[in-house]
């Protein structure tokens, strides 16, 4: 679980639903500290310190997504749409937790709509631990999730997504080159 640099709450609001969350899912966790410095200090019982001991990690720094995620069973992210690639081409479902109204909400609908994994409707902050657990296990457990989301991956794969938008981007600088100017 990781929201970069996106914060919805306090930093012990944020750890403790993460920790909660996989405590209720009967998971181990890998936390993302982010820029809001998540941390199993912050949480607020001895009962989720001593989950977060025994079954969770807490990472401050950068991880690469190339190398982390391929190691994890589903991932809870912001929804940005570079970390929602990362993610995919790990060939792991996502749940995507918007904490903006801007571009992940459109990625938590496309995550629903491809049958990906679950994308809320509604921000982080106001997404509770059992719905984020249900989230977790359902995920997780869904065979047809997982053959939605190996597919994609292969498709993401052979994608050459530089070529693509390179060709684009010229594409366009030549129609707009082009043009008589006024």
């Amino acid at each position: 679980m990781g929201w970069g640099s996106m914060q919805a709450g306090t930093p012990d609001q944020m750890a403790t639903l993460a920790i909660e969350a996989a405590q209720s899912a009967g998971t181990r966790v890998v936390v993302l500290g982010g820029w809001a410095g998540l941390s199993a200090e912050a949480l607020p019982t001895d009962e989720l310190r001593s989950f977060a001991t025994e079954s969770a990690f807490f990472c401050q720094g950068d991880v690469p997504h190339e190398w982390l995620f391929p190691q994890c069973s589903a991932a809870v992210i912001h929804g940005g749409a570079g970390t929602c690639a990362a993610v995919l081409k790990s060939a792991i479902p996502l749940i995507v937790t918007p904490v903006l109204g801007n571009d992940q909400f459109y990625w938590a609908g496309r995550v629903n709509a491809l049958g990906l994994g679950k994308g809320f409707r509604k921000q982080l902050r106001r997404i509770n631990a059992a719905e984020l657990s249900a989230a977790i296990i359902m995920v997780t457990t869904s065979a047809l999730v997982q053959s939605k989301v190996n597919e994609m991956a292969a498709t993401l794969r052979q994608e050459d997504g530089v070529e693509v938008a390179t060709g684009i981007i010229t594409a366009l600088a030549k129609k707009n080159t082009q043009r008589p100017h006024t």
